[in-house]
């Protein structure tokens, strides 16, 4: 009997020490399903992304919720240092133009500490249908926190935003994507 048990002692440590760091953490996360890990042999580089997020607006206009997702990268297939820097995305589909003026990111951090990440990167993008004002528009919105701003926003219990006219909180979700990405990212 202690043949056998001995032998799936070892195999499963076996299959844990063959496991990264980088994979240990993935597989402990509650929402491991909202993060996507890929590399890239060519540019020697792995991404790390995450998808899932909504950002519901508190006010009664559109855009109504936006889509929060979020990019980092580190060199090469093992995680030897912190990422090198963190993304931050958000998507709006629309009937008109909502962050083509305004799309200056402001986060304020448990009604305290305020960020402000600026202008956004952005795109948008204009399919048009059949009827009147069946236009819609997607504008994509890409912000740059520096790691330590990141930090902080992984540490946060309440985050609240204002993107342009739109102003939302994050839910618990979405702060739990926020914190895991963090560790994700961390050596």
């Amino acid at each position: 009997m202690k043949t056998p048990l001995l032998f799936i002692i070892l195999l499963l440590s076996a299959v844990t020490f063959g496991q990264t760091a980088f994979e240990t953490k993935l597989a402990g996360l509650h929402n491991k399903d909202a993060f996507t890990v890929k590399y890239d042999k060519f540019d020697d580089k792995t991404q790390l992304t995450f998808k899932g997020g909504v950002v519901k607006n508190e006010k009664a206009y559109e855009p109504y919720a936006l889509e929060m997702s979020g990019l980092a990268f580190f060199e090469g297939k093992a995680q030897t240092d912190n990422v090198q820097g963190f993304g931050l995305l958000f998507k709006s589909a629309t009937s008109d133009w909502a962050f083509l003026r305004s799309n200056k990111l402001v986060l304020l951090l448990d009604d305290d500490i305020r960020i402000d990440l600026g202008d956004a990167s952005r795109t948008s993008k204009v399919v048009t249908g059949a009827g009147y004002r069946s236009a819609n528009v997607t504008e994509h919105l890409l912000y740059f926190p520096k790691y330590d701003q990141f930090a902080l926003l992984a540490k946060a219990k309440k985050i609240e935003m204002k993107i342009g006219i739109f102003q939302g909180a994050l839910e618990e979700k979405e702060l739990a994507l926020i914190r895991n990405f963090f560790v994700l990212g961390t050596k």
